[in-house]
């Protein structure tokens, strides 16, 4: 999907097409490294955003997934100004004071991407959030470094609710899923459980992969072929 829309004749010249691109692959790439030269890319699209000063509540994402792939940008101070306080925090390498701010503005994911650079105990309560949120490629790529920096008993994952559910989803996913039959959008769902928008992305991306299905409106179907939300 990121290569088709990349292909896109103006994905290459609409800079508000572009940055939405960049930073999914960046995170794609901090995933599992499929993505080289996200990074460079990333920052192309950052200079750019500078240089025209315009769209800039892009600007804080495009810095945090900066700093995620290790190439935090230099911020000048009309730039930083634009930047929220956990976007601040975080680029600046302050993942304590990061991971408070971001837990206090409800946004778990970034959170615990802010704890799992801190130390051992910081990463075990990353590891937990990743878990909660469903974020699997995250608490994948978490639990390999763990296992790589010698951390023993590094914790297996949910697995029990897992293998009792039909589907193979978490409790928090299958509220997910009854929503989306419900024909809510992602910041409704958001809305109506408490959750960041980021946060939800995430959880409709577990159910895709779980349901084995290429969209929304697919899952919709399986989920009811297969009586996974049964009506009230």
């Amino acid at each position: 999907m990121l290569d088709q829309a990349r292909a896109l004749p103006t994905s290459q010249r609409d800079l508000l097409r572009r940055v939405p691109i960049a930073i999914a692959e960046a995170e794609a790439h901090w995933l599992d490294g499929s993505r080289p030269g996200a990074a460079e890319r990333l920052a192309a699209v950052f200079d750019e955003q500078v240089a025209v000063w315009s769209q800039l509540w892009n600007l804080g994402e495009i810095a945090l997934w900066l700093a995620i792939l290790g190439r935090p940008p230099t911020l000048t101070n009309a730039v930083a100004a634009e930047l929220r306080e956990p976007h601040r925090a975080h680029v600046a390498g302050r993942w304590r004071e990061a991971a408070a701010l971001w837990a206090e503005a409800g946004c778990p994911y970034e959170q615990a991407i802010a704890l799992s650079t801190g130390d051992e105990a910081a990463q075990r309560e990353a590891l937990v959030i990743f878990d909660r949120l469903g974020a699997a490629p995250a608490a994948r790529k978490l639990r390999r470094r763990l296992r790589a920096d010698g951390v023993r008993a590094v914790p297996s994952g949910p697995r029990t609710a897992r293998r009792e559910d039909p589907a193979g989803l978490t409790p928090r996913q299958n509220d997910v899923l009854r929503l989306l039959v419900d024909g809510l959008a992602n910041a409704d769902i958001a809305e109506r459980l408490g959750l960041s928008a980021k946060t939800v992305e995430h959880h409709v991306s577990a159910v895709l992969a779980a349901l084995e299905a290429p969209s929304r409106l697919a899952a919709v179907q399986i989920a009811r072929e297969r009586g996974l939300c049964p009506a009230d």
